[in-house]
C-alpha cells in the first residue's frame, strides 16, 4: 500500500533520534509519504543539524522557524510563569542562569511546535520517545489538535527507572501508540499502568539491517565483512578483538576510570585488543584523555568512528554494564561480559538473569579469553528465554512491522 500526499514529521532533537527512527522513515518514503525531520535548538549546542542530518542530505525543518516576533511576549509571559512555579528550593539542584533559560527555552518549544502543526497540519507525528520536554511537549500538542503521536521504546528497560522515577508512565502519557521491542517490555509498561491498547510489539527498527544480514550472510562471507570492519578501524584481524562499551560514567556502578585502566593493562600482557567504546553523550574531554593516555598501547585503543553495532559485530565479545549496546550485543549473538571490578553490584544486572558472564575482581580477567575461544558461555536455554522476553523478534522486519501501524493512521 502506497501513501501518497500524506504528511508525517519526524522529530528528530538529537543524532540518536535519527540514527534509531530513520530506518522507519527511509521506509515510510519509499511507500510515498512525504517526511520532515523537525530539529529544536538546545542550550549548548549538542548535535546540530550542521553535524549529522545536513552531511545526510536530509529533508528537516526547523521549529523556531515558526516562531514569529509576535509570539515573544507570550513566550516570556510562559517563562515567567514556570519560572515562579518551580520555586526557590530547586536552585539548590540546578543555578538560576540554566534553570532561566531552560524555562524560556521551553516556553519557546511550546510555541513553536503549536505553530508548526497548525502551519504543516501533519496527518502523524513521531517521536524516539516523551522522556524529554520536546517529546512531551510535542506529545501534548499532537493530543491537543488530535493529531496522532507515535513513540517508540528508546532502550532496554531500566526497571530501576520505573520503580524511583515511574519512568515507564512518563515516556508515553500522551503518546497514540507506542511501538515496543517485546511481549516482556509491553508487559512492564501494562504493569506500570499503561493501557495495552496503546502499546505494539513490533521488534527493534534500527537493528533490522544488521539482524538481516546476520540471516542472509554465509558464513564465510561474515567472517570477511568482519575482517572488513575491523580494518576500516584500524583494528587488528590477527587477534581476537574485546569492545568494552561504556554507559554514561555517571551511570557506572563503580569506577568506570579504574576498569579501563585493569583492562587496558591486562590486554597489554594478553594476545587479546581492547576497543573501548564511550557512551556518545560522553564529554569530549574524557574522551580525549582516555584516548591520549593510550596513544603508545600496543593492544587497546580507543574507537570513535563507525556505528557502535558494526563495531560490536566485529567483536569476539563485549565487556559492559546495563547499556542498551550490550543488550543489542545479545540480539545479534556476541557474547557479553558484564563488569563489577569494585564488586559493588550492578544494579540493572544481566550476569545475574543468566545471560552474562560476571568479572567482579581482576582475578577473573581470564574468562575473557574463556568466553572469545569459546570455552566458556551462558546457558543457552536460559538465553533464548531471555532474548524472547526482552528483545522480541528478530527477523530483520521490525520496520516493516513499524510502518504497518503507522499506517493506519495515515
Amino acid at each position: 500500500m502506497t501513501y501518497s500526499n500524506r504528511t508525517v514529521i519526524v522529530f528528530s532533537g538529537r543524532q540518536h533520534h535519527y540514527e534509531r527512527l530513520s530506518p522507519v522513515v527511509n521506509a515510510l518514503r519509499a511507500k510515498g509519504v512525504n517526511v520532515s525531520y523537525c530539529i529544536s535548538e538546545n542550550a549548548i549546542q549538542l548535535d546540530t543539524s550542521l553535524e549529522y542530518l545536513i552531511p545526510a542530505n536530509e529533508q528537516f525543518i526547523h521549529a523556531q522557524g515558526y516562531l514569529a516576533e509576535s509570539d515573544i511576549p507570550k513566550v516570556t509571559e510562559m517563562a515567567h510563569w514556570m519560572l515562579s512555579q518551580v520555586g526557590r528550593d530547586t536552585s539548590n539542584f540546578v543555578s538560576p542562569f540554566w534553570m532561566a533559560f531552560t524555562m524560556r527555552e521551553v516556553a519557546e518549544v511550546v510555541v513553536s511546535f503549536r505553530n508548526m502543526l497548525t502551519s504543516q497540519k501533519p496527518e502523524c507525528v513521531l517521536i524516539l520517545h516523551e522522556a524529554n520536554y520536546w517529546g512531551k511537549a510535542l506529545a501534548y500538542l499532537c493530543h491537543e489538535v488530535e493529531i496522532p503521536c507515535i513513540s517508540f521504546q528508546e532502550g532496554h528497560l531500566r526497571h530501576r527507572d520505573q520503580t524511583t522515577q515511574g519512568k515507564f508512565a512518563l515516556s508515553c502519557g500522551y503518546s497514540t501508540k507506542v511501538l515496543m521491542w517485546s511481549d516482556g517490555a509491553k508487559q512492564a509498561y501494562v504493569n506500570s499502568g499503561i493501557s495495552a491498547e496503546k502499546l505494539e510489539v513490533v521488534g527493534i527498527p534500527h537493528l533490522d539491517k544488521w539482524l538481516t544480514l546476520l540471516l542472509e550472510t554465509p558464513k564465510d562471507g561474515f567472517a570477511v565483512m568482519r575482517q572488513a570492519i575491523r580494518t576500516r578501524l584500524g583494528l587488528r584481524n590477527t587477534l581476537p578483538l574485546v569492545t568494552f562499551a561504556l554507559p554514561q560514567l555517571g551511570r557506572y556502578d563503580g569506577s568506570p576510570m579504574k576498569a579501563i585502566g585493569l583492562l587496558s593493562d591486562w590486554s597489554a600482557d594478553h594476545p587479546v585488543q581492547l576497543a573501548i567504546r564511550f557512551h556518545p553523550f560522553e564529554a569530549e574531554e574524557t574522551v580525549r584523555r582516555v584516548r591520549d593516555a593510550l596513544v603508545d598501547h600496543p593492544r587497546a585503543r580507543v574507537i570513535e568512528d563507525g556505528e557502535t553495532v558494526s563495531l560490536v559485530l566485529a567483536s569476539d565479545a563485549v565487556i559492559s554494564q546495563h547499556t542498551t549496546i550490550a543488550v543489542e550485543a545479545l540480539a545479534m549473538g556476541v557474547p557479553l561480559i558484564e563488569i563489577d571490578v569494585d564488586n559493588v553490584g550492578v544494579l540493572e544486572c544481566l550476569a545475574g538473569q543468566g545471560v552474562a558472564v560476571p568479572i567482579i575482581s581482576k582475578a577473573d580477567f581470564s574468562k575473557i579469553t574463556d568466553v572469545v575461544s569459546g570455552k566458556l558461555s551462558v546457558e543457552c536455554a536460559t538465553l533464548h528465554q531471555w532474548l524472547e522476553s526482552n528483545i522480541g523478534p528478530r527477523d530483520g522486519k521490525s520496520t516493516e512491522r513499524a510502518v504497518q501501524s503507522i499506517g493506519r493512521y495515515l
